[in-house]
Order: structure tokens, then sequence, then C-alpha cells
């Protein structure tokens, strides 16, 4: 029996592999400052529904530490990145219970 790999999807898994490690890696300010900032520019995204880069331009943050973030201003990726940034934000100012915030268990 042989085994078929769909090419683009390993390589779109090993690019989400590599944002989610640029992500984990970046500040809590540099995912705030991304996340303000491509807020607005998926809603256009939205609303015109019209793929302005093609997946030809990318753009890099450094944040106060030195990590890099990179990624494509194509829709999808910019989706992933800040839906991959907003849920690294949440889960932390979330309190689930577990005793973080000051509550007294």
């Amino acid at each position: 029996m042989k085994i078929v790999y769909d090419k683009k999807y390993l390589a779109a898994l090993k690019r989400r592999q590599e944002l989610d490690l640029m992500i984990e890696k970046f500040s809590d300010d540099g995912c705030l400052l991304v996340e303000d900032l491509f807020q607005d520019y998926l809603a256009d995204y939205d609303s015109c529904d019209f793929e302005r880069s093609y997946a030809k331009l990318a753009v890099t943050f450094y944040d106060e530490l030195g990590n890099e973030l990179t990624f494509m201003l194509s829709k999808k990726e910019t989706q992933y990145v800040v839906k991959t940034i907003t849920k690294k934000l949440d889960s932390m100012t979330v309190d689930d219970g577990g005793g973080g915030f000051g509550d007294e268990d």
C-alpha cells in the first residue's frame, strides 16, 4: 500500500507550526500591538473580500526582547496569526479558577 501525502497540506502545517513557535516566543506587548494593527486590516478584508497581497507581501515585527514575528499579508495567514495571538492573550487574562489573579483558595 502506497501512502500519498498532500504536499500543500504538509507545507501549510509546517508553516502553522513555525507561526505558532514565533507567536509563543513573542512578548505580550508585541502581541497586543500586532493584534491591534491587524484587527482593522482583517475587517477591511471581510468587507471587500478581495485578496490584496497575493502572498507576495510580508511583515516582520520584533518585540522588545528581540523575538521576531514574520508573516505574509495574505488573508489566510493574517487571520491565523491574529486568531492565535488573540487565543494566547485571552488565555493569560481569563481566570480559570486555578487560583490566579489573587484568588484565595
